[in-house]
C-alpha cells in the first residue's frame, strides 16, 4: 500500500463507473479524488445542487448502460445525452438536504449491523472454545 501526493480533480464533481459489472454508478464526489480508465466525470454548473443530480442521473443511468456486450458500459458520449428534468435551485437543495440525512442514516445502520455482526462472531467463537 502507498500514498499519493497528487490527485487529478479536486472540488464538487460526479463520476460513474464506465466499464464492467458497475457501469453506470453514479457517485458524488466533494474534495480531492483520482479517476482511473473506467471512470466518467461531470464538473456540475453553479446553478445546480451537484449531491441531487447525482442522486437524479443514478436513478436514469441504468436504461442507458450497454448490457449486450461483454463487459457492459456507459461511456461518456452516452452519458453526455442523458436529459434529466431539474426544479429550480432551491428545490434542489432543500431535497438534497433530505437525501443526505437519509444517507447519512443509512451509514449508520449498516455500521450498526457490522458491530453486531461482529460481536455475534465473537460471541460464538467464544462459545465453542
Amino acid at each position: 500500500m502507498g500514498y499519493l501526493d497528487d490527485y487529478d480533480f479536486d472540488g464538487e464533481y460526479i463520476t460513474w463507473t464506465t466499464d464492467g459489472a458497475n457501469a453506470g454508478t453514479v457517485f458524488y464526489r466533494n474534495g480531492r479524488f483520482n479517476c482511473t480508465n473506467v471512470c466518467g466525470t461531470i464538473k456540475v454548473d453553479k446553478n445546480i445542487d451537484a449531491y441531487f443530480l447525482s442522486v437524479v442521473l443514478q436513478s436514469a443511468t441504468a436504461k442507458y448502460v450497454s448490457i449486450n456486450l461483454a463487459n457492459p458500459k456507459l461511456m461518456n458520449n452516452t452519458m453526455a445525452s442523458i436529459k434529466v428534468k431539474l426544479p429550480d435551485i432551491d428545490t434542489q437543495k432543500y431535497w438534497s438536504r433530505i437525501l443526505r440525512h437519509i444517507d447519512k442514516k443509512i451509514e449508520t445502520e449498516f455500521q450498526y449491523e457490522n458491530l453486531l455482526i461482529q460481536q455475534k462472531a465473537y460471541l460464538l467463537s467464544q462459545m465453542f472454545i
